[in-house]
Parts: structure tokens; C-alpha cells; sequence
């Protein structure tokens, strides 16, 4: 976030998470929203640990996933605060039934996902990306991204294995390109 000062860096938009695979030339069908926990009550319900940037949006959702499940689950209901909700879906219902999604996580459509404004990507798009200096010299691949409190952390894979981590800030990453998958950053020694 960026600082309301008039001479704060603005922080890169996070990225928003999400936890199938992708290789290059695929984009995941669902994102994961939440982690199922215990049952909550006798009919079915299940507590959620959710995961999503944009928990508001989960009051709009007419259909969910419940771990690797190829078909799509009404939603009965959603409620709660926070990283906490209660949901109910089509099909479970009792205690038990909703004892065994326990772990699972929560996924919905990508079609389903809030659309990001300028500057803001799905972690899926950033995975596999190719990193390279102001002047074009390759970093790397990108290959995972760290969540910290303050902005995230892009983990840079360099051809020799060794890792090099890239702070998701508007001075150090310069240009993202999604349709060409490449990055251009700063690493912290040329800052």
C-alpha cells in the first residue's frame, strides 16, 4: 500500500493468490479462496479459513469447489468476518459428511474471480515469468512469491539454482509484461 505522503515509493500491487500449478502455456480454471476446517453444527456446514484478497466478493458466489472435486457445488450460504466463514454447500449434509472436506481447500471459477485493476496480477500469471535487468541481462525465473506484511517478495530462480529475491516494489520491478511473460527489476545491489 502505498503511503499518503506526496514523496512515498508506491509498493507494487500485490499479487493475488492462488494455488493450482501452471506451466507457461496454462492458466489454472480455479483459484483457491479457502481452507475447509471443522464442521460447524449437525447439518452440514464447515467452518473456512479464507485465503482470498477480496473476501467481499465471496457474498456474490453462486457455486464453489470443494477440493479436487470436478464438479462445482452450490453455495447455500457464506457468512462471517474476516478469515473466518461458515459455508454451506448443495450435497453435504450432515456433520460427518462435512467432517470429511476437512483440509480441502475452497476453489472458485476463475470466471467467478473479482477482475483486477491496472497492475495487479494473479500469482498464476507471475509463476514461470523470465526476469531480466534494465539493460536485458537475464535473473532468472521467477518461481515463487513470499507474502510479508509489508509487500511481496518475488523468489527469482538464477540459472546456477541459487535464489535471488526481488522485493514487488514500484523502484525495483519496473515493467511487467503477462502476454511476453517477462519481468524487468532492479535487484538491490544496483539500487
Amino acid at each position: 500500500m502505498a503511503d499518503d505522503a506526496p514523496d512515498a515509493t508506491p509498493e507494487t500491487p500485490p499479487a493475488a493468490p492462488e494455488t493450482q500449478p501452471t506451466t507457461p502455456e496454462e492458466s489454472p480454471q480455479r483459484l483457491m479462496i479457502g481452507i475447509i476446517g471443522a464442521p460447524h453444527g449437525i447439518q452440514g456446514s464447515m467452518r473456512a479459513r479464507i485465503v482470498s484478497d477480496f473476501p467481499d466478493r465471496l457474498a456474490t458466489l453462486t457455486h464453489i469447489y470443494l477440493g479436487d472435486e470436478p464438479q462445482r457445488r452450490r453455495l447455500r450460504s457464506i457468512g462471517g468476518n474476516g478469515p473466518s466463514a461458515i459455508v454451506t454447500v448443495a450435497g453435504v449434509t450432515s456433520r460427518e459428511e462435512a467432517g470429511m472436506y476437512r483440509g480441502m481447500p475452497l476453489y472458485i471459477d476463475i470466471r467467478d474471480a473479482k477482475p483486477l485493476d491496472e497492475g495487479e496480477y494473479y500469482w498464476h500469471q507471475l509463476i514461470d515469468m523470465a526476469v531480466v535487468t534494465p539493460g536485458g541481462e537475464p535473473l532468472g525465473t521467477l518461481t515463487s512469491i513470499l507474502q510479508t506484511g509489508a509487500n511481496d517478495v518475488y523468489i527469482v530462480t538464477q540459472p546456477d539454482g541459487k535464489e535471488l529475491l526481488i522485493p514487488a516494489l514500484n523502484d525495483v520491478v519496473l515493467e511487467i509484461d503477462v502476454p511476453r511473460k517477462r519481468m524487468v527489476a532492479k535487484p538491490l545491489e544496483f539500487l
